[in-house]
């Protein structure tokens, strides 16, 4: 004699309620994942944008300079600001590059 005991409606309910469960669960574990790559991405752009807004205050600065030669040499000072935008252009910096209004109006 054995104990087993055939299984009933009950275990084969059980069985397919813990099969659904899992491929909740494996759902929900691929969900979070993405939303753990989008908070990876998001932190990245934050910080590539805090180094451009950086730069451009860099740059800001320089013009000012540049500029106040403007007087003296006014094609030197020209040819300075269209490296300047070619450079722009070239890394792809534009407004658009940012977030904050404000970094996109300066």
């Amino acid at each position: 004699m054995s104990n087993q005991r055939e299984p009933t409606w009950v275990d084969f309910n059980n069985l397919a309620l813990n099969v659904v469960q899992v491929g909740q669960l494996s759902s929900l574990h691929r969900r979070l994942n993405e939303l753990a790559q989008i908070e990876a991405y998001r932190e990245e752009r934050i910080e590539i944008e805090n180094e451009l807004r950086q730069f451009i205050f860099e740059i800001e600065e320089i013009l000012d300079e540049i500029f106040s030669f403007v007087d003296i040499a006014p094609s030197g000072v020209y040819f300075l600001a269209s490296v300047l935008q070619k450079l722009f252009m070239d890394v792809g910096i534009d407004p658009a590059t940012f977030q904050e209004f404000v970094d996109k109006d300066r």
